[in-house]
């Protein structure tokens, strides 16, 4: 790859990716409105699904917000009721 990838931020690709991964719109649908090729929405989807097992398995919880760290207190709170 190429510079260029780096001139949307992380958040622009994920929900682009995002978009990609739910399915509701085609590929094709997805890169005009962005104004993106479908290669590059093809590539960060791609890099989506593969890194999220990532984020299950504790090498991704520095980027997870405190709350979602563990998980406990929320499935603790949610079983009591």
């Amino acid at each position: 790859m190429n510079g260029a990838d780096n001139r949307y931020d992380a958040a622009f690709k994920a929900k682009v990716a995002l978009e990609a991964i739910r399915g509701r719109q085609t590929i094709a649908e997805i890169a005009l409105a962005y104004g993106l090729h479908p290669e590059e929405i093809l590539a960060w989807r791609k890099l989506a699904i593969d890194r999220l097992p990532d984020t299950f398995s504790g090498k991704g919880t520095d980027h997870m917000p405190s709350a979602l760290g563990s998980g406990r207190s929320l499935r603790k709170n949610s079983s009591s009721r």
